[in-house]
């Protein structure tokens, strides 16, 4: 069983995202061994309401088993309750995930920290999208920088009974996060010479879970990821399981 934590659909404006139709995406995941996948909306990022972009694309995203809705939230907006209620209510998202780089969200704000703890208190796992893309392919009139690790620590420091998920950190930027043992790391963005078994030697497995970034990048690489790698299967199991079971 294959549970990716990091997947897409909709539209991006500075790539052309293949397969990004929900339909489309639940079956080249499974063509690709990925029995199931955390969803959410590219749009989303980009509207000046995320609900516009989770409204298009999570209803169709929960008609699907092998999708699961990811909620894209904006907690420096005053609807964002109203828009993670619909989000939860009517199309089934168990995962809020913030973009603090493109919504240039303090994460020691009171805005966020107030979302947080009301996410975490309904039971909804806390995803934190560390980047989109890599810097050197943003377009030149839009450089968007990726969070500072120590504010992401400190965040979860501040809430350490929540399990938080860090999608598309470099290797570098998860060692620095460590130190906050409620943070669990996808592999999407890690790499190096049988990634797996390289990773595991500075972050324990049990930290870390299955991501492709999906349509971005290719769904491919990751699962090779864990095909090529040498870890003991016990181990690639508990990195290719929901984190949230």
């Amino acid at each position: 069983m294959i549970v990716d934590t990091n997947t897409w659909v909709g539209h991006w404006p500075f790539q052309r995202l293949a397969r990004a139709t929900p339909s489309e995406l639940a079956e080249h995941l499974a063509n690709e061994g990925i029995d199931r996948a955390w969803t959410a909306a590219a749009d989303a990022i980009l509207y000046q309401d995320p609900q516009l972009g989770n409204a298009e694309w999570l209803p169709k995203v929960a008609k699907l088993e092998q999708l699961a809705p990811v909620a894209i939230i904006d907690p420096s907006l005053r609807n964002w309750r109203d828009s993670l209620k619909q989000c939860v209510e009517q199309w089934g998202a168990r995962v809020v995930k913030l973009v603090p780089s493109y919504h240039r969200l303090d994460l020691e704000s009171s805005a966020v920290n107030q979302c947080v703890e009301e996410v975490s208190s309904e039971g909804l796992a806390v995803s934190i999208q560390y980047r989109m893309e890599d810097e050197r392919r943003h377009h030149l009139l839009m450089k968007v920088p990726a969070p500072p690790p120590d504010a992401i620590v400190a965040l979860a420091k501040r809430r350490p009974q929540t399990k938080f998920h860090v999608a598309c950190a470099y290797r570098p930027e998860a060692s620095r996060m460590l130190e906050a043992e409620n943070l669990i790391f996808e592999i999407s963005s890690l790499e190096g010479m049988d990634t797996l078994a390289a990773i595991a030697e500075k972050i324990p497995a049990e930290r870390l879970c299955f991501g492709s970034h999906t349509p971005f990048y290719l769904a491919r690489s990751a699962v090779l990821k864990v095909q090529s790698s040498k870890l003991p299967q016990e181990t690639l199991d508990q990195i290719t399981a929901d984190p949230l079971l």
